[in-house]
């Protein structure tokens, strides 16, 4: 599913009427963080820096990405992108970070596709 959304992702770059759809199918995915669960299974995710000099949670749409990326040993957890957005909640994220297109989401960004996502559940 998630080189579905990839390839969703790309063409919002071209048309960006369909962002509405690729963040419905995000919020709805798993995604792949860099980190780890402590014993008492508490989320520590490594954070990067943005080409602005701010602190990010970088996150993947595959593990294949993730590894090409970052190395077959490195640690990571799988979360659905909706609670990683929820429990990260006033934190920059960087999807695909190393990617071609990677995608920058800012909180206030997180807080409306939330927001967006709960409306659509009613």
């Amino acid at each position: 599913m998630n080189d579905t959304l990839q390839h969703l992702y790309e063409s919002t770059l071209d048309h960006p009427e369909q962002y509405q759809d690729f963040y419905q199918q995000l919020l709805a995915s798993q995604v792949y963080c860099l980190g780890e669960r402590d014993a008492e299974q508490h989320l520590h995710f490594q954070l990067m820096e943005t080409e602005q000099g701010e602190q990010a949670i970088p996150f993947f749409l595959s593990l294949a990405m993730l590894q090409q990326d970052v190395g077959a040993d490195a640690e990571f957890v799988m979360i659905s992108a909706e609670k990683l957005f929820a429990i990260t909640k006033g934190a920059s994220l960087v999807m695909n970070p190393t990617s071609e297109h990677p995608k920058e989401f800012l909180a206030d960004e997180i807080d409306a596709i939330l927001e967006f996502a709960k409306q659509q559940s009613l």
